[in-house]
């Protein structure tokens, strides 16, 4: 019997922080899968194909940046949701922030949070795809060109923001309408 839960893979060197979002994770139903390293993040990442990857930035040997630019260039990895959790703020993180789907600072940010975000984030993306064949779905694209994704769309309106340019899309379903 295949499991409905969706995976999350936690990435972080601190075990307290890193054991206390996997047990949160798993009472509220998810699948959590643990890295201590990034060399074991990205082992798990592709062999599992998690659903969202909560990364830490300063891990030792491998570090966040790696991990993201590594996963970035395989064709599973460049569409992967990411989330950084880390003690370092925008401007620290040397990264696009184009390229994660979002970023919490330790310090500013409780389980509760990090929980509600990675809620939010799977979201966008869940039951979207229905029994259609790949061709008859319609496809949302950013005003760069840019896929968004590709379904049917289960809520009133959604945003979504671009990977690429960074706009902020916000669709219609009723009327598969962009609203700017």
């Amino acid at each position: 019997m295949t499991s409905l839960k969706k995976t999350i893979l936690i990435a972080e060197d601190d075990a307290l922080l890193r054991n206390a979002l996997v047990d949160k994770l798993a009472r509220e139903g998810f699948n959590a899968l643990e890295a201590r390293t990034g060399a074991q993040c990205l082992r798990l990442a592709f062999q599992h194909h998690p659903e969202l990857i909560i990364l830490d930035i300063m891990m030792p040997g491998l570090d966040g940046r790696e991990v993201l630019k590594k996963l970035r260039i395989d064709p599973w990895g460049a569409h992967a949701r990411i989330l950084v959790l880390t003690n370092l703020g925008s401007g620290e993180i040397g990264i696009d922030v184009n390229d994660v789907d979002g970023h919490l600072v330790k310090s500013d940010t409780r389980i509760g949070d990090v929980i509600k975000k990675a809620n939010a984030l799977l979201s966008v993306g869940d039951g979207h795809l229905q029994s259609a064949s790949e061709s008859e779905l319609p496809e949302f694209r950013c005003v760069c060109g840019k896929l968004l994704f590709k379904g049917t769309l289960h809520f009133s309106t959604i945003e979504v923001k671009c990977k690429r340019c960074g706009e902020i899309t916000r669709i219609d379903a009723s009327d598969r309408k962009f609203l700017g």
